[in-house]
């Protein structure tokens, strides 16, 4: 039984902005937050990798000025976003909403009526969240920032994007550990395994993605886009 009179732990984030404030001028080294972990927890403690690397992008959130940050759990961070009119900014933000900070303020829905909508970015929604078990009619999606219904939403408007409009640019490209389930989603396909009343985004799934195009212009920490 826990002992009420024992002191307690205080929680992860806590550590997380103690050693995050380790950082000066934005400069930011594990011997610091090392020396800032030994302060806090003794002189023999160890720094895990864990919360080294959650405070260091904590870090980078903090020594960046707000004109450089983008939150997409802000309506001002989500006008922001739009009004840069850059496929490759829209990615990231698609990516910050959908797994790391909500969609609140309809970013998503939005973003896949864009004719300057990159393929990766439908892609990266639809393969991210295993498109493949939409293909087959399931409606339960266990995911952090997003209801069942508004996923299977998402999944209906890159259908229907791909067999539409299409996507005229196709160059940020994807992580190549999206491909087996690209390949899962075309195999449900060709098994007839596909779910009635749905219609297959061939256009988006008939090819393979190229590796992922390096941007150094944007960063992601925590779900917050930092901009150069």
């Amino acid at each position: 039984m826990t002992d009420p009179e024992a002191p307690r732990e205080p929680p992860k984030r806590m550590h997380i902005e103690f050693l995050a404030a380790a950082a000066y001028d934005g400069i930011v080294t594990r011997e610091r937050m090392e020396e800032h972990w030994r302060l806090l927890r003794g002189p023999d403690a160890r720094l895990d990798d864990e919360l080294f690397d959650k405070a260091v992008a904590l870090a980078r959130i903090l020594n960046t000025p707000a004109s450089k940050k983008i939150d997409m759990a802000s309506k001002r961070g989500v006008a922001k976003a739009q009004a840069s009119r850059d496929p490759a900014l829209w990615h990231q933000a698609t990516m910050a909403a959908l797994a790391y900070r909500g969609d609140k303020h309809g970013f998503l829905p939005w973003v896949l009526q864009q004719a300057e909508t990159d393929r990766a970015t439908a892609g990266w929604i639809f393969l991210w969240a295993e498109g493949s078990r939409y293909l087959r009619g399931e409606t339960d999606f266990l995911l952090d920032h997003i209801s069942s219904e508004n996923m299977v939403a998402l999944f209906d408007a890159v259908c229907e994007r791909s067999e539409g409009m299409g996507f005229a640019n196709d160059a940020l490209g994807l992580d190549p550990g999206f491909e087996a389930e690209r390949l899962n989603c075309l195999a449900v396909i060709a098994n007839g395994q596909l779910a009635p009343g749905i219609v297959a985004p061939k256009a988006l799934l008939e090819r393979p993605f190229d590796p992922p195009r390096q941007d150094d212009r944007f960063r992601m920490d925590d779900g917050i886009i930092l901009c150069a």
